[in-house]
């Protein structure tokens, strides 16, 4: 029984795996390589994508950074979905730490 043989993570930023967290890793490992070699960005988008994220960077005050946040959502079928209270705490922390700081969230949920 596959769900059996799930387990959830201790830790907050770590999504449930399969059987061990080498299994986790390897299946990580092998979805990075097949999205690096098959995967290309338009230049125009990079170019895009670089003159708004200089902007942002721009506008933080002196000692601010750009923390982003990838809260996956309706494509992640294969894992339960993580509440965005879950986030709300390593989040706190951060801006804590760097006052000025901005979030970028990125989400696939409406």
């Amino acid at each position: 029984n596959t769900r059996a043989r799930v387990r959830r993570s201790a830790s907050w930023h770590e999504p449930p795996c399969f059987s061990s967290r080498r299994a986790f890793l390897f299946l990580r490992a092998a979805g990075a390589k097949l999205v690096g070699t098959w995967l290309r960005v338009k230049p125009a988008l990079r170019t895009e994508a670089a003159e708004l994220l200089q902007r942002w960077r721009s506008s933080l005050p002196p000692g601010g950074r750009l923390l982003g946040v990838h809260a996956r959502g309706t494509d992640k079928a294969a894992h339960p979905k993580f509440p965005l209270e879950r986030f709300f705490a390593p989040i706190d922390g951060f801006l804590a730490a760097h006052p000025g700081s901005r979030i970028l969230l990125a989400t696939d949920d409406a």
